[in-house]
């Protein structure tokens, strides 16, 4: 395999070439790509060294990993399909294109064809949450979906991180990509307020879950929340059912679903699914006043499932075709 990663030295780019290494994905050639102040550096991938190279259309590979800003990808992402170039995009620039597949491989890897040229990796937090639903959609008919996400500051780049850092270290003012400050506080706006009052984190995951589900019309409404936590994206779920259901039924529905594990009563915390590639549900209850409303804890390492390894998986899929 061919590989060309684009915004390899950001937060992104570096968990991904740290899952190729640790999955051992077979690539012959890899070329690493960034913006002009990482370039000319040495990045080590295992037992070779490779250069950062200047971002460019002119470029050989069969896939093409983007991890940039939307704006980037919409100039960059054509060009290297004119090329020929398979492209998996992190930016939320393609994702609803209608004839542009947004994936999650345990979901509907069937969405990628052999003759794509341009597959989108979904919204960190929606990621997290469909590998919670998409279980439910096998033995049930989702009627709404209320979702409330506790995202962490990784989610906003490795600039986030610093920042939280610096506050935690004695510098409560210095403020530069959240809109106040994080350390010791959380707040509900991630992305910029639209017409309807939802953020536009918010309206992210809740039409990317209509789409990645195939349920154009199922009720979902969500509330997108900045957490002092470095890596691990979490939510709480309530999801109303077409018929009522038991604990056992529905644990039964998780357990047997492939990169997600159940917790049962207990939950996972952001400490605990750092660095591991499955997400975990737990806290699963169904409301004792309607049996068909079922409420669960859900948590995942949003920099893998949430992003990195996600693409990788649809990379690894993609080639088999």
């Amino acid at each position: 395999m061919n590989l060309a990663l684009i915004g390899a030295t950001g937060m992104v780019g570096q968990t991904t070439l740290k899952i190729l290494e640790e999955w051992n994905i077979p690539i012959f050639k890899l070329s690493l790509f960034a913006s002009s102040g990482s370039t000319g550096r040495q990045v080590r991938v295992g037992d070779k060294e490779y250069p950062v190279q200047a971002i460019s259309d002119d470029l050989e590979a069969e896939f093409a990993i983007m991890a940039l800003s939307s704006e980037l990808s919409r100039e960059l992402a054509p060009k290297l399909i004119a090329r020929g170039i398979r492209v998996i995009d992190h930016s939320s620039a393609h994702r609803m294109e209608e004839n542009v597949p947004l994936v999650i491989p345990e979901i509907n890897s069937d969405a990628i064809q052999s003759n794509c040229r341009l597959v989108a990796n979904p919204n960190c937090s929606a990621s997290v949450v469909l590998m919670s639903l998409a279980p439910l959609t096998r033995s049930y008919n989702l009627r709404k979906v209320i979702i409330s996400t506790y995202q962490s500051v990784s989610g906003a780049g490795s600039a986030a991180c610093d920042e939280l850092r610096a506050q935690m270290q004695g510098s409560p003012d210095s403020r530069s990509v959240f809109p106040h400050r994080i350390s010791g506080n959380l707040f509900p706006e991630i992305g910029g307020f639209e017409p309807t009052n939802y953020t536009g984190e918010e309206s992210k995951i809740s039409n990317e879950i209509r789409k990645i589900l195939r349920l154009p019309d199922l009720h979902v409404s969500a509330t997108a929340v900045r957490v002092p936590v470095e890596i691990g994206h979490c939510a709480a779920v309530s999801v109303e059912l077409d018929r009522h259901t038991n604990l056992e039924e529905a644990n039964s529905a998780f357990e047997n679903f492939n990169g997600l594990k159940s917790d049962g009563a207990y939950y996972s915390t952001p400490a605990q699914i750092a660095g591991e590639q499955d997400v975990r549900v737990g806290r699963i209850r169904v409301d004792p006043q309607d049996g068909k409303w079922l409420h669960f804890w859900v948590a995942g390492d949003n920099t893998r499932k949430g992003a990195a390894s996600n693409a990788i998986q649809i990379l690894q899929y993609w080639a088999d075709l």
